[in-house]
């Protein structure tokens, strides 16, 4: 306690003798040079980038000047000067082999004019230019003297109008300018299946050279819609179709952006009514106005074809919900292990094409199995029963098969009507040939193994469900995405394609008896006329 008493009172002894010599030999301005009681600066000086763009005709940009140095107490009083093309000329260009060109003085303004004074105990204040960039960017481009190396300038000498101390260094700002104009285009062309009576299609602009500070809105002009139709046709001679007629879409909706997005969105609904079945039609798209000033427009067009078919179809790309219910040839199931070509039935569902299915080869054949697969694992069957009587999550033999008996099952979830298919193999692969399609509308997939009651062809083929066969694919030798469909006017009845499980019977090989699938998608039917099939 002694102690920490004894530091106290050093301390407030120390402050007392600070505190007499404060008009000492050893006050602030003994210490410090005069010019360093007071120094004025920039606080980001030296070369500075500004980039604006030509809606901001009333650009405020705020300068911050400091008062440092030795002594606040002082004050201070400076005048901002622009220097000249000479001046410029003489400190940059000649030297150092540059091309900064001073903006005139009639695209700027200083707001509070150029001096500022600094109170006592003042440190900082803002400097404050009214800028006109869109001004500015007209000058730009009107300079047929600009090269590459040109850059536009607003070069700031801060002088002391009384015995301010300028900071040699910090006292200059050089503000190079950069104005770009924003842009609004519209994207490439769209085609579309107006599969029902109505059609919604998404528009959209994308705006570039603009900081996103507001929203703002942009017309289209159908005026020239003739006359576009005409180029559309020019560029397309072998592409039979139509001009869409007014009556399918009215009126044509506005493009708005909202703050912070650089694309601008606007809903087209189209009507099928004036239209007929089976023709491209056509709609030219072109940029009118904008409630952003001082913006371009791309001359671009955008052609939207729109065609309502007779029987639309669409692609389910969206197999998640999908199960696999058979599986009885599986180089997981002998092996019980996973990736590669242990990756199993969900792989062809599951939208990664680097993952795939792959049929047993390093098992015995079904009819020598033994009761073991290659895990080590007793499946529950007698010799010639692969199926694995202990895994719940879908029918599935453990044992090797050849092509003719390799099928795979799937619950799609829902009844569609399936006109269609495409298949992808594994990467750089080309073995699977040709796969059988067939679908069941039954509610519920049947299957019984050999100690339910149940028969080995049943294991080679599912046949307990009504199935109906629908198309062989033959796949190419080229690989990468291959698919069949229907020739729709050949359907007698709709019920014959309809079905909520879809069977994929692989019947050849282009290498023995291996086959695989990466992905497994499926088209179906969804309108005729235009009105929903059910």
């Amino acid at each position: 306690m002694k102690k920490f008493l004894l530091n106290i009172l050093l301390l407030v002894v120390s402050i007392l003798f600070i505190t007499s010599c404060s008009n000492s030999e050893y006050g602030f301005d003994k210490l410090f040079p005069n010019e360093y009681h007071k120094v004025m600066l920039f606080k980001n000086s030296g070369a500075q980038s500004l980039s604006l763009n030509t809606t901001e005709t009333n650009y405020q940009d705020s300068i911050v000047v400091l008062k440092a140095g030795s002594d606040p107490s002082l004050t201070a009083n400076v005048k901002f000067n622009i220097l000249s093309q000479d001046e410029i000329n003489s400190t940059y260009n000649v030297p150092q082999g540059l091309d900064y060109r001073v903006i005139p003085s009639q695209f700027f303004s200083f707001n509070n004019g150029q001096e500022i004074s600094f109170d006592k105990e003042e440190t900082g204040k803002y400097l404050i230019l009214s800028i006109d960039a869109f001004k500015i960017y007209n000058y730009i481009q009107s300079d047929p003297t600009i090269t590459t190396k040109t850059k536009f300038v607003l070069p700031i000498q801060m002088v002391s109008t009384h015995n301010d101390t300028i900071s040699p260094t910090g006292g200059k700002l050089l503000e190079c300018i950069t104005v770009e104009k924003p842009n609004i285009a519209l994207p490439g062309d769209q085609y579309s299946n107006m599969n029902f009576k109505t059609l919604d299609i998404n528009l959209s602009a994308t705006v570039s050279n603009y900081d996103l500070a507001n929203d703002f809105t942009c017309s289209f002009d159908k005026s020239k819609n003739d006359s576009l139709f005409r180029v559309f046709q020019t560029n397309n001679p072998n592409y039979p179709c139509k001009l869409m007629p007014v009556d399918a879409y009215g009126a044509l909706p506005t493009l708005k952006f909202s703050k912070g997005n650089e694309t601008g969105t606007a809903l087209l609904t189209l009507s099928r009514a004036p239209l007929q079945n089976d023709v491209h039609y056509v709609l030219p798209l072109m940029l009118k106005s904008t409630s952003l000033q001082n913006t371009d427009l791309s001359s671009s067009v955008q052609f939207i074809v729109v065609t309502p078919p007779t029987y639309g179809t669409q692609w389910i790309d969206d197999v998640s919900g999908w199960k696999p219910v058979f599986d009885n040839c599986d180089q997981k199931s002998w092996t019980q292990s996973s990736g590669g070509d242990n990756a199993g039935p969900y792989a062809p569902i599951d939208n990664d094409v680097s993952t795939y299915w792959h049929s047993c080869y390093s098992g015995p054949l079904y009819t020598s199995y033994a009761g073991t697969n290659g895990a080590g694992v007793q499946t529950g069957g007698s010799y010639g029963d692969d199926y694995n009587y202990n895994f719940t999550d879908y029918n599935t033999c453990v044992a090797k098969r050849s092509p003719g008996d390799i099928c795979l099952v799937y619950d799609m979830q829902q009844k569609y009507y399936i006109v269609g298919v495409k298949t992808l193999n594994r990467p750089s692969n080309v073995d699977t040939k040709t796969i059988n399609i067939s679908v069941s509308p039954d509610d519920v997939f049947q299957f019984l193994p050999i100690k339910k009651g149940g028969n080995i062809s049943d294991y080679n083929n599912p046949s307990l469900n009504n199935w109906n066969y629908l198309f062989t694919q033959v796949r190419s030798t080229s690989g990468g995405w291959q698919s069949i469909a229907i020739d729709l006017t050949t359907i007698s009845s709709l019920d014959n394609v309809k079905g909520r499980f879809i069977k994929l019977r692989f019947m050849d090989s282009t290498r023995g008896s291996v086959v695989n699938l990466a992905e497994f998608r499926v088209l179906v039917l969804v309108s005729i006329n235009g009105d929903p099939v059910k």
